[in-house]
């Protein structure tokens, strides 16, 4: 019997192992690799769920990924929410920018389904202000990505309240 309990066991920790080492990740970074050092003003995001942060610090910027997201889209969303609620006007060029910025200052997060993610309101504004001030030559190598990209954030993360 406790040969049969010992096998059982260990089926049941090499099918958790194998499960936790096979879950379904996303990986952040999408291939932006042609991006300066982001400035020190830019507070990096949050991705530990287990801090709680109030609104004044996240803003609506907070999402739980769903399969085939990245922090990278998640950043992309938060850009573009901010834009809307700000009235910030971006070119697509512009805001590869800000989510590559606001990505490597995370970290370049793998993802798993179901995490939760906060991007920092303050991060945002900040990269922001640093892609308006990029001149027309940056923003021109930076215009190469858009044909790469998915500009509708519609189905990335579902937005938590």
């Amino acid at each position: 019997m406790k040969k049969l309990t010992a096998i059982f066991v260990a089926l049941f920790v090499g099918v958790f192992v194998i499960g936790f080492a096979t879950a379904p990740r996303t990986i952040a970074h999408e291939g932006e690799e042609h991006a300066d050092e982001a400035a020190a003003a830019v507070h990096e995001a949050e991705v530990d769920d287990s801090e709680e942060a109030t609104e004044a610090e996240t803003g609506p910027y907070a999402y739980v990924a769903q399969s085939g997201d990245s922090y990278t889209k998640m950043a992309r969303k938060a850009v573009q929410t901010f834009g809307i609620l700000n009235d910030v006007d971006l070119s697509q060029a512009q805001i590869i920018y800000v989510e590559t910025k606001l990505t490597q200052e995370a970290g370049t997060p793998e993802l798993n389904v179901g995490e939760s993610v906060k991007v920092d309101e303050t991060a945002v504004r900040a990269v922001i202000d640093m892609a308006k001030e990029l001149d027309a030559a940056t923003i021109a190598q930076w215009d190469y990505y858009v044909q790469f990209v998915d500009f509708n954030t519609d189905a990335v993360g579902q937005v938590t309240e």
